[in-house]
């Protein structure tokens, strides 16, 4: 085995080991989330996605972190993918952080519209921001087996062609 092969394995578990102790700080921020006097009943689907908004993103992370070493095992990973999987967690945390601002700022919202269509469509803007800060973990691990596996194999047309 190549020495660059068994460095990237080590920085790959490293990698997942900073995740575990990253890891309690997007459960922190997540159940500070999930306790806001703010999921009334007017955030649609926040009440049901919330808790189980933080294993989905720190699994995805860890996957991030087995790719990893996967990926050097194989030979095409760089210290820039451990990298990524950092700034992703850490993102993660930022923005479950802003979370709670941006359903304050959405109850606020709510009782400044008319009602009707405007309730219902401002119920949702929460829970969107929330998806996409859950979704970037595995996003950035789809993009990762991308990587691993040498991008999309083209395949021909039918009959051979």
């Amino acid at each position: 085995m190549q020495l660059s092969k068994l460095l990237g394995i080590i920085v790959g578990l490293l990698t997942i080991v900073v995740t575990l102790a990253i890891a309690p700080s997007i459960a922190t921020a997540n159940t500070a989330v999930s306790t806001s006097g703010n999921l009334t009943a007017d955030m649609i689907g926040m009440s049901v996605v919330v808790t189980f908004g933080a294993p989905l993103a720190i699994m995805g992370l860890l996957a991030m972190g087995g790719l990893f070493v996967f990926g050097a095992w194989k030979g095409n990973t760089s210290m820039r993918d451990m990298l990524e999987v950092i700034f992703t967690a850490i993102i993660v945390i930022v923005g479950l952080t802003f979370m709670l601002s941006i359903l304050d700022y959405a109850v606020a919202l709510i009782a400044a519209g008319a009602g009707g269509f405007e309730t219902t469509l401002y119920g949702i803007i929460p829970l969107m921001v929330y998806m996409a800060i859950i979704g970037l973990s595995g996003w950035q691990t789809y993009k990762g087996i991308r990587r691993v596996r040498g991008g999309a194999k083209k395949t021909t047309a039918a009959m051979g062609y």
